[in-house]
């Protein structure tokens, strides 16, 4: 029982602090957050705990990339990048592949933040090829954008541009918005261009 209620009380711990990221991360101008990130932070690594003690796969996976994407928020990308390779091989162990997608690609934009456009490269290509597979086209978006950003930075303007536009015709055919930061990466490559 007491592995159980741990495994309860990770759950409600990750969709939490997972909300506390996700604002975070994308600015919703609540001075509280970054508090909020600290506390979510100490509760998700708690319930990693509880959770790995469980042998709860699934939900430690959840965890550790939830973990990822709070260091993003944070800017500690290489936090966020032993994380997000971290999650990407629970992941592959347990076969989830759409969130195979998501760690690549997070790494990818962690590795352009860091100014590693080179490591970028090739998780933003294995992103997309496994976005495009699955027919995920929201990451599909997420991955033009990403790759389009690694071009500029690489110094291929004209591939970086084709990629750009492919990625906000169909950002506009989903009605998509962009999260803060990806929408400012995509803005810092169109002006780069």
């Amino acid at each position: 029982h007491r592995e159980a209620h741990g495994c309860d009380a990770a759950r409600g711990c990750a969709r939490s602090s997972r909300c506390d990221a996700v604002r975070s991360r994308h600015g919703t101008g609540d001075e509280g957050v970054g508090a909020r990130a600290d506390d979510a932070e100490r509760a998700l690594e708690e319930a990693l705990g509880h959770a790995t003690a469980a042998g709860e796969a699934s939900l430690r996976l959840s965890l550790v990339g939830n973990l990822g994407d709070l260091a993003m928020s944070k800017a500690d990308y290489e936090a966020a990048i032993r994380r997000f390779e971290e999650a990407l091989e629970e992941s592959r162990a347990v076969n989830q592949r759409s969130y195979e997608a998501w760690c690549l690609s997070n790494l990818g934009y962690a590795y352009v933040y860091t100014g590693r456009p080179d490591l970028a490269l090739g998780t933003a290509r294995e992103s997309l090829q496994l976005c495009l597979q699955l027919d995920y086209r929201i990451g599909v978006t997420y991955g033009l954008y990403l790759l389009s950003a690694v071009q500029r930075a690489l110094g291929s303007s004209e591939v970086a541009a084709r990629l750009l536009g492919a990625a906000d015709a169909l950002r506009g055919d989903l009605d998509l918005l962009l999260d803060p930061g990806e929408a400012a990466l995509a803005d810092a490559t169109r002006q780069g261009l």
